[in-house]
């Protein structure tokens, strides 16, 4: 069996390369844990006892120090480079420490790797140094251009120089998904979550098997005729909500009046009836209103959606005194008309409330177009949520514009870390921030 090295070991990706090998492989000969942190050697020891896993070796160093570098390949096989900065706001603070490990660091990884007899060496990538935007993804990209090289300069060495990218990882170090374990830890993970702009529901079923959600959640999704297959879903906590009933609401439109096979399609309205702790009835619309473009020429097409939308709703309210929730993405700000008709019933009184509005006029935005900021994303209650003998009451709205899902160029500082602009991908999250919620309850659970 091999020896292998990570450097870098005791990081998130580490850990988990740690694990699999430890697993796959448990005769492996000697896996190597290099890092310069020996408090994470220390708490990773507790879990990996050298006790019990006896390959395992801990040992104390930084990529930036080539001797040390070299004393620790001695004998070994395989390496596995994982040693990086990854936080991309801090690099951006912190320049010259992050060239040197992210840039100095490969070079002395390949420099060792060199003079010992190393056979393969695997650095470990990421997908912001595709056409990267910020320092930490310069960097990358430069030390993957360094690997690469080094193929041309090992001779007659039985050496490969190997780089591999990965995407956003959830639960890693930089990620967003500890602060919903955190949020998890606190009481407060949402008990409802709205999809507006989903591909298909194995990614869904693949997310709530992760942490935080850990299978506790459910999944409410149709295919809809939305010509890019774009879909709206609901996630639900199966240990607070139960689905009654659920359909998808599809609207088709013409875009040749002259030739009726000539159809538009657009993303479904999602309609669940819930059932919270067998207390409280909810009605829930998830919708992804069609686009704006050069014009405005989908503003009828959002209002139809909306006019229909609007006959369910007072549907239910005549019939029933169930609560209503309408969430999405409206491709409208709170101020417009679309948006305000659908807080009035046929007789002009209100039977909604749209909290997003106060924030939009305190400018808190949830996306952008160039300069100017938009609240397109919200969460319209019914007034039951605001009446005082509530067993649900509405308590905050809110724009979740965290830094960890922000842009850290200062040009666009601010505004979301898309994945997209355009056809150039950038390796972010999304071009709009999420917005939530938070509503107090007084059922007995």
């Amino acid at each position: 069996m091999p020896t292998i090295l990570i450097t870098g070991g005791t990081g998130s990706l580490g850990k988990e390369l740690t694990k699999t090998i430890l697993e796959k492989w448990p005769d492996v000969k000697r896996l190597v844990i290099f890092s310069r942190d020996e408090q994470k050697q220390f708490q990773m020891e507790q879990e990996f006892p050298t006790s019990k896993y006896k390959a395992i070796r801990y040992f104390i160093g930084d990529v930036r120090d080539l001797e040390r570098l070299k004393r620790a390949f001695t004998g070994i096989d395989y390496v596995i480079h994982a040693a990086a900065m990854k936080h991309v706001h801090i690099a951006e603070y912190n320049p010259d420490e992050c060239v040197k490990t992210n840039i100095g660091g490969a070079e002395n990884v390949i420099k060792a790797c060199l003079e010992s007899g190393i056979s393969k060496v695997v650095a470990l990538s990421t997908d912001k140094a595709c056409a990267p935007i910020n320092l930490y993804g310069a960097t990358k990209l430069t030390s993957d251009k360094l690997f690469i090289a080094a193929n041309n300069i090992k001779g007659s060495k039985d050496l490969k120089f190997s780089v591999v990218r990965y995407g956003n990882v959830m639960g890693s170090n930089g990620s967003v998904i500890p602060f919903f374990l955190n949020k998890k830890k606190e009481g407060v993970l949402p008990m409802i979550i709205g999809l507006a702009e989903i591909n298909n529901q194995e990614n869904l079923k693949d997310l709530v098997e992760l942490e935080p959600f850990s299978n506790n959640f459910g999944i409410v999704h149709y295919d809809s005729l939305d010509e890019r297959g774009v879909d709206t879903a609901l996630l639900y906590d199966k240990r607070k909500i139960s689905i009654l009933d659920s359909e998808a609401i599809s609207f088709v439109f013409e875009k040749h009046h002259e030739n009726p096979d000539d159809l538009d399609t657009t993303r479904d309205v999602l309609h669940c009836r819930l059932n919270y702790y067998d207390q409280k009835i909810i009605n829930v619309f998830v919708a992804h209103l069609p686009s704006k473009r050069e014009k405005d020429i989908n503003k009828p097409k959002r209002a139809f959606i909306l006019d229909s939308i609007r006959e369910k709703i007072v549907k239910i309210s005549l019939e029933s005194r169930e609560s209503i929730i309408v969430c999405g993405d409206f491709n409208e700000n709170p101020t417009e008309e679309n948006v305000m008709k659908i807080l009035y019933d046929d007789e002009k009184n209100k039977i909604f409330r749209n909290e997003f509005l106060e924030l939009y006029h305190q400018k808190i935005y949830s996306t952008f177009h160039y300069k100017e900021g938009l609240l397109f994303d919200q969460i319209i209650l019914s007034e039951n949520f605001f009446e005082p003998e509530s067993t649900i009451k509405f308590q905050q709205a809110a724009v979740f514009n965290s830094e960890k899902i922000s842009n850290w160029d200062k040009k666009f500082q601010g505004r979301p870390f898309r994945t997209y602009s355009g056809t150039r991908y950038l390796g972010g999250y999304s071009d709009h921030y999420p917005v939530f919620v938070v509503l107090k309850t007084e059922i007995n659970k």
